[in-house]
């Protein structure tokens, strides 16, 4: 019904937009903003809206870690906050939590709803943090002319590293890892052992092509001491490999632990977000 109104007012020269209907789910407040609960095929997603949309309705893509009230996000919230403050609207829509492409779906649903029914933007940003990664990145791969940045704070780009650690024979890491979210990968892809996991092809690292074809810029926030998503095992080949396909791809390095997520200062993630935005 919305898109048969919304033509409706284009062809009798009407200059309201599709961005000026409201939401129809519920609607809660998030630090002054609104959250609605919008319906998909695939499920519920939420979105947050700016007081006034930006030309243009720019949005980024969040997932399961989103808007936690203080604690380990907060510094990561505040960024999004900022971006809300200047218009962007920001959506939580997360895929699947071991990166499989099941969860594709989901986010493609939301994309769909947003960009056909809602007039938001065709190339969105993307951000995550930790394990939210995988999901971004399975996305993302399969989406990269749809994306126009992606913004990543420790985050899991090698399972080997987390989920599987060290407490994995044979993964090679000094990460701490997670029993059970590695046996929840293993289960989501049907992975008969340890060692057919290892050698499979399900971590970030390994779909970055289409992203550096396609030209998507990457900003990482890292800590120096993360012992759970360590450096040197993650965002390292990230770098290296993003590099090599000819991808560009910048760290900023925080001497900190795998938490807080975000920056101390989001600046320089907002610069990038918005300098990167089409």
């Amino acid at each position: 019904m919305k898109t048969i109104l919304f033509s409706l007012l284009l062809l009798l020269g009407g200059t309201v937009q599709a961005a000026d209907f409201t939401f129809s789910g519920e609607k809660t407040d998030f630090r002054g903003f609104e959250r609605y609960a919008v319906s998909t095929p695939q499920g519920t997603i939420f979105v947050v809206c700016p007081k006034q949309a930006a030309a243009g309705k720019p949005w980024l893509w969040r997932s399961i870690f989103w808007g936690k009230n203080g604690g380990a996000v907060e510094q990561f919230t505040a960024g999004d906050l900022k971006l809300l403050e200047q218009g962007w609207h920001v959506v939580i829509a997360p895929g699947d939590v071991s990166g499989h492409p099941r969860g594709n779906a989901a986010i493609d649903a939301a994309y769909n709803l947003l960009t056909q029914e809602y007039g938001f933007s065709k190339t969105l940003s993307m951000g995550s943090m930790s394990r939210e990664t995988l999901a971004l990145f399975r996305w993302a791969s399969a989406n990269p002319e749809k994306v126009d940045s992606i913004y990543v704070d420790n985050g899991v780009c090698n399972v080997k590293s987390w989920p599987a650690g060290k407490r994995v024979p044979n993964s090679g890491s000094k990460g701490s890892g997670s029993a059970g979210s590695w046996k929840l990968l293993k289960e989501t892809y049907g992975f008969a052992s340890d060692e057919e996991a290892l050698a499979a092809k399900v971590s970030p690292i390994d779909w970055l092509e289409p992203l550096a074809k396609a030209g998507v810029p990457i900003l990482m926030g890292c800590g120096t001491i993360d012992t759970t998503v360590p450096y040197e095992e993650n965002g390292a080949i990230m770098k290296e490999r993003y590099e090599k396909l000819g991808g560009s791809i910048r760290i900023i390095f925080e001497e900190k632990g795998h938490h807080p997520h975000g920056l101390k200062d989001p600046t320089p993630v907002i610069d990038f977000i918005e300098a990167n935005n089409h």
